[in-house]
């Protein structure tokens, strides 16, 4: 039997902010969100993403397919058949390669791991995602984890369904694709089922800084951090890749 692990993730600060204006313009009163298809926009050259967000969010909580070029600016491409992590940042229909910040991925250990930039991974089959608007599907099929992702205003959620057996989470700060580049990150274990840090990039956004605290809905029975990384005395993960949660 599945068992199902709730994550909330907030950003709480990125110091690159978009500004948007309004006609003031009343809306109209039938609700047009059903007929929304994420999946617009995701092949050929057209740089979007399938993830889920909120209107004027700052959270855009989308798959990402783990691997560089111009088809997939955005970090999805349609005709792609793996995923590498969801995080918390992305643009959309832009010409520049960017953000990706925050990036999460559930797995069964042992994990699955190629050389770099795909790294940790699983593949998955378009005919077990689903997405509509504020909402995201897919199951990993190496792990035969089901996901599911949905936003608030500045909170993402995602939802992992295990089949059971040695389950973890990885919280990868390095990740990065395209033009995006890791300058410096930070992870704190701030209780039982909380952690928070920063991770900093370089790239289209110069000096770009995200702050993020996240909960899970169970326990750890144990958190472990990438022995490549610098750990400070307290502690502290100052940088890289850690499994954040294995129960």
């Amino acid at each position: 039997m599945k068992s199902f692990l709730p994550i909330l993730s907030s950003l709480a600060a990125v110091s690159a902010l978009l500004a948007s204006c309004s006609s003031g313009s009343t809306a109209p009163t039938s609700d047009l969100a059903h007929r929304v298809n994420p999946f617009i926009g995701t092949d050929f050259t057209g740089n979007t993403y399938p993830g889920a967000q909120s209107p004027f969010g700052m959270v855009q909580l989308s798959p990402d397919n783990g691997l560089p070029g111009w088809d997939r600016i955005a970090g999805y491409f349609y005709p792609d058949s793996t995923i590498a992590g969801f995080s918390h940042t992305h643009l959309s229909g832009t010409g520049a390669g960017d953000l990706y910040d925050i990036s999460f991925m559930p797995v069964t250990l042992p994990y699955k791991e190629a050389p770099q930039p795909l790294g940790i991974h699983s593949k998955f089959k378009h005919d077990t995602e689903e997405a509509y608007a504020g909402y995201y599907k897919v199951t990993l099929d190496d792990y035969d984890i089901d996901v599911e992702l949905t936003t608030t205003e500045r909170t993402g959620v995602q939802r992992y369904t295990f089949p059971g057996g040695d389950a973890a989470v990885i919280l990868n700060l390095s990740k990065a694709m395209n033009w995006d580049a890791t300058t410096d990150t930070r992870l704190e274990i701030v209780d039982s089922v909380t952690v928070k840090g920063y991770r900093m990039s370089t790239g289209w956004a110069r000096d770009q800084r995200v702050y993020f605290v996240s909960r899970f809905s169970r326990t750890f029975d144990s958190v472990a951090i990438d022995t490549i990384n610098l750990v400070d005395g307290n502690g502290v993960a100052t940088g890289g890749r850690g499994i954040v949660a294995h129960w």
